[in-house]
C-alpha cells in the first residue's frame, strides 16, 4: 500500500502533463508561421511546464509538492475560468487538487 500511495500521484501527474502537452499541440494545425507556431506552443505547453516542478520536488519533499499541486489547481480555476462550466473543470483543475491530496497523504505517512 505504502509503494501504491508514492507511485500513485508520480504516475498521475505524468498522465496530466502528458494530456497537456499533447492538447497544447493543437497550435500546429492552425494557420501561420513556424515561428508563430512555436511560440504558440511554447505558451499553450506552459502549465504542463509549471507541473513539472512538483514532479520533480515530489521524490525529497512529496508534502511541498502536494502544496504546489493544490495551489496551482486553485490558480487554474481562476486563471482558465474553469469554474464557469463543469467539464473543464473536471479536466484541468480537479486533478492537481486530487494529486495534490495524495501526496499530502504521502508525506503524512511515517
Amino acid at each position: 500500500m505504502k509503494r501504491l500511495i508514492h507511485l500513485l500521484p508520480r504516475v498521475l501527474l505524468i498522465f496530466l502533463i502528458s494530456f497537456f502537452i499533447v492538447m497544447s499541440m493543437d497550435v500546429f494545425s492552425m494557420p501561420g508561421t513556424t515561428l508563430e507556431k512555436v511560440i504558440g506552443f511554447s505558451i499553450h505547453s506552459f502549465p504542463a511546464l509549471l507541473l513539472l516542478i512538483p514532479l520533480f520536488i515530489s521524490n525529497k519533499r512529496p508534502q511541498t509538492a502536494g502544496i504546489m499541486c493544490i495551489l496551482l489547481a486553485f490558480v487554474s480555476i481562476f486563471f482558465f475560468h474553469t469554474y464557469k462550466h463543469l467539464i473543464p473543470f473536471l479536466i484541468i483543475s480537479v486533478p492537481p487538487f486530487v494529486i495534490g491530496h495524495i501526496f499530502m497523504i504521502e508525506g503524512r505517512e511515517p
